[in-house]
């Protein structure tokens, strides 16, 4: 509002639009906080029990073998078992079982394991078939094809558990011509582990070679044809069937291995298949071991909602760190109210797709809500504390279709980390029913959804528990540990003790632009900016001109959507409200007083602009929506403090502030105020009391009126009359004429 005319006995004057304006902001925030406020809630369904498993725990080693064997692979992996032996050494007196030795042969992408050197084959597969490996029992897991001397190690581990669909064979693909020390390695190491014959070996090795299956009077013989000879001419075959046809590929299939011919013991192809075939928790699978050069650990934050800028921010982060060191080890800080299922499962692909080269862990402390959810059970490891929560209601609720179209992106996100997908889709939908599944045999637990259990080909042997999985708040870190998804942590400190890191790994910073942003976006600065802007906003409102106070008030606006923008909470739409508010308000009081639609409109438009810029939702649709909406008002009620502040300030204190006193004119008072009515007095406008006139301008509260012949300089009462309004006389000081509508 402009300065007033030097006759006005008060320079402040609140017409009453501005009171009209003030009591709608003051009043809408009230009753929408009253109107959307969550009812008080009871407690919700207490989760079913997981029944644990009975069996005792057994010391367990999984080690990923990459291949193609060459190098010095071979020696990295003798010396991460020999690590392992020196660590149950002391405990193996006190051990019923045997300690088990998982070895995964993982081929390079896009290849079957080709290109093994032999010579470091033979080393490693002696090294596995020796004394030293006696009291440990080997198994060989083998989820995809493999070809060439990487079959060799696979050959010394006491018990194989390989793919379905996985083959194994060609052994000599890589070989020219087959020396007779290369037979000799392969017949060695298969007739000392017996896992499979050594006529199979060598048929595997050497596809110029016959194997057939001879039945005698003993029981069925695998025998290269030099051996079947001798046994037709002894008459001991009743029965021939060729296994390897001469100069055909010699593969095996893991249904043939396991099926026809038992030189598998199970079949599995991933790691819940293969803790099933083992009888031993999934999450001991899961677990790294300790490499031979060591960890080299990177630490990572996913914080607050999960918006297309966060998640860009961090893969963007994590791909520079990856490009400039050489870490293996990534763990993921998180504390996350979710916010997008697209984005969620865009940072988790990240992490699936780099599984090859980084181990990640997920240490979930306080929450993952929601789609958060995702991402924490798309590492390789759950670290959570038992008052962690997993999953449930969130920042942003959803749809059928949106939960349809992202449930196959879930499902391969599972499968590729040896999940039950079930479990992943229970975080984000409550619609789907998770029941805990129990394995009467081995007394492991699996929850899984009717869906998913009813395709297991052992559907049968996973008995479905009563009660399903209450997953509408979500899952507690203390259930999901008893289910065995998760491990638990008391403190930091535990993880640091367990992958021997001496001190935090250093934080990857994302860059000073964002971690700005992010200040920013703080709901206390969020409010601060409010505040101040709309204090500057009407100071400059207050005082002709355009000033600091309103570049002041435009910087602070800009800021509070700029960051809001950026951080996923506001888009255009927003920006336009608030703007559109604006512009309704000044219209109100500069242009088209005494409506009050566009003053009423345009503080609406502003309160929904404030609100919906500080938060990912538009209706708030379940409990964690409902408990944020106070925290978006009170994002108003900074604004709303700022504004009637600054109204305050200008009445009582700015006259008296030194250095700004100026800006303002002081009402005359004492001697001062006689001496101004005193001078007023010489022209005497009394005869005027109660006539009616014409307006002949606005009064905006000051302008001129028509009475007979006379134009007049007169004020208004305090409200904005219009050109051509009736007005009459209210009252007469000196030469000051008050009018009023007629």
């Amino acid at each position: 509002m402009k300065r007033q005319s030097h006759r006005s006995h008060s320079t402040l004057v609140a017409p009453r639009p501005y009171a009209r304006i003030w009591f709608w902001c003051v009043l809408l925030p009230g009753l929408l906080l009253l109107a959307l406020a969550p009812s008080s809630r009871g407690s919700l369904l207490a989760q079913a029990d997981a029944e644990k498993p009975t069996a005792d725990p057994v010391k367990l080693e999984r080690l990923v073998v990459p291949l193609p064997i060459v190098g010095n692979v071979d020696t990295i992996v003798r010396s991460q078992i020999d690590r392992w032996l020196k660590t149950i050494a002391a405990d193996q007196a006190n051990v019923d079982k045997r300690p088990l030795l998982v070895l995964e042969f993982r081929p390079a992408v896009g290849t079957v394991g080709e290109g093994s050197e032999y010579e470091r084959a033979l080393s490693l597969a002696r090294f596995l078939a020796s004394e030293r490996l006696g009291r440990v029992r080997t198994v060989a897991f083998v989820p995809q094809s493999i070809e060439g001397h990487s079959v060799l190690p696979i050959l010394a581990c006491e018990q194989l558990v390989i793919g379905k669909d996985a083959e194994i064979g060609n052994a000599g693909r890589d070989e020219a011509a087959l020396d007779p020390t290369v037979r000799r390695g392969y017949s060695e190491i298969a007739e000392r582990r017996q896992t499979i014959p050594a006529a199979v070996a060598l048929g595997m090795l050497d596809n110029k070679l016959a194997v057939t299956i001879a039945t005698t009077p003993n029981g069925r013989r695998f025998v290269l044809s030099e051996e079947l000879e001798k046994l037709r001419a002894a008459g001991e075959v009743t029965q021939e069937e060729t296994l390897f046809h001469e100069g055909k590929s010699h593969k095996l299939s893991g249904r043939q291995l396991r099926l026809e011919f038992s030189f598998a013991s199970h079949l599995a192809s991933d790691l819940r298949e293969l803790a099933t075939a083992l009888e031993v928790p999934v999450n001991d699978l899961t677990r790294a071991s300790l490499p031979t050069d060591g960890w080299k650990p990177i630490r990572m934050q996913l914080s607050g909602n999960i918006t297309r800028g966060e998640v860009n921010g961090i893969i963007r982060a994590l791909r520079a760190q990856l490009e400039q060191t050489d870490a293996n080890l990534l763990l993921l800080e998180i504390d996350c109210t979710g916010g997008s299922i697209d984005h969620s499962r865009r940072l988790a692909q990240e992490l699936v797709d780099l599984r090859s080269r980084l181990h990640t862990v997920a240490i979930v402390e306080k929450q993952a809500l929601s789609d958060a959810a995702i991402v924490a059970l798309s590492c390789h490891e759950l670290r959570v504390t038992s008052e962690a929560r997993l999953g449930g209601a969130g920042a942003a609720s959803f749809t059928p279709p949106q939960l349809a179209t992202a449930k196959p992106a879930i499902m391969q996100l599972a499968e590729a980390q040896s999940r039950d997908w079930s479990l992943m889709m229970g975080m984000i939908d409550r619609r789907l029913e998770v029941f805990p599944c129990t394995r009467e045999v081995t007394g492991q637990v699996r929850l899984l959804s009717e869906e998913e259990r009813e395709a297991l080909e052992d559907a049968a042997a996973w008995k479905r528990g009563e009660m399903p999985v209450s997953t509408l708040s979500g899952i507690v870190g203390s259930d999901l540990i008893a289910y065995g998804q998760a491990t638990p942590i008391e403190q930091k400190s535990d993880i640091l003790r367990e992958f021997q890191l001496e001190s935090d790994p250093p934080l990857v910073q994302e860059s000073w632009a964002l971690e700005v942003i992010r200040w920013m976006a703080d709901p206390r600065i969020a409010g601060l900016l409010l505040f101040v802007g709309w204090f500057a906003l009407m100071f400059e409102m207050s005082s002709p001109g355009v000033g600091v106070p309103g570049f002041i008030a435009a910087l602070c606006f800009l800021l509070y959507f700029w960051s809001a923008f950026l951080n996923g909470t506001s888009g255009w739409l927003e920006v336009m409200l608030f703007l559109f508010g604006i512009i309704c308000i000044l219209a109100e009081i500069f242009f088209i007083p005494g409506t009050g639609f566009f003053g009423i409109g345009g503080a609406i438009a502003v309160i929904v602009s404030i609100v919906l810029a500080s938060q990912t939702f538009v209706i708030p649709s379940n409990v964690y929506q409902f408990k944020q909406l106070p925290f978006s008002l009170s994002m108003v009620a900074a604004g709303l403090a700022g504004g009637i502040g600054a109204v305050v300030f200008m009445h009582k204190f700015l006259p008296h502030t030194p250095y700004l006193k100026h800006m303002m004119l002081l009402p005359p008072t004492g001697e001062e105020l006689e001496a101004l009515e005193q001078r007023e007095t010489i022209v005497d406008l009394a005869y005027l009391a109660g006539k009616q006139g014409v307006t002949t301008t606005k009064l905006v509260p000051s302008g001129k009126a028509l009475f007979g012949d006379e134009l007049i300089d007169v004020l208004s009462d305090g409200e904005l009359i219009e050109l051509g309004t009736n007005v009459v006389v209210k009252e007469v000081l000196g030469n000051r004429v008050v009018v009023k509508r007629a």
